[in-house]
């Protein structure tokens, strides 16, 4: 702090939360199996379409508000 200058009043802090959905899909088979093994060993993971899932990712930060520049985590407000 400077001469003169008046102390910052106490920091609060925010949490800002963000949730993302997304597809992803995949095949599992071995060429080095028939198709029949490839059914028995795999099942429905063996879908010549490909088998998906379904996700859900939720990312939370938290950081002190800067009270001279309104300014939190990442950036302006």
């Amino acid at each position: 702090m400077e001469v003169g200058e008046k102390p910052l009043k106490p920091t609060r802090t925010a949490l800002v939360t963000r949730v993302e959905s997304f597809n992803a899909a995949h095949r599992l088979h071995s060429n080095c199996l028939s198709a029949e093994e490839n059914r028995r060993i795999f099942g429905k993971c063996n879908n010549p379409n490909g088998h998906g899932h379904n996700y859900k990712v939720e990312v939370t930060v938290r950081g002190e508000v800067s009270v001279r520049i309104c300014m939190g985590v990442g950036g302006s407000w």
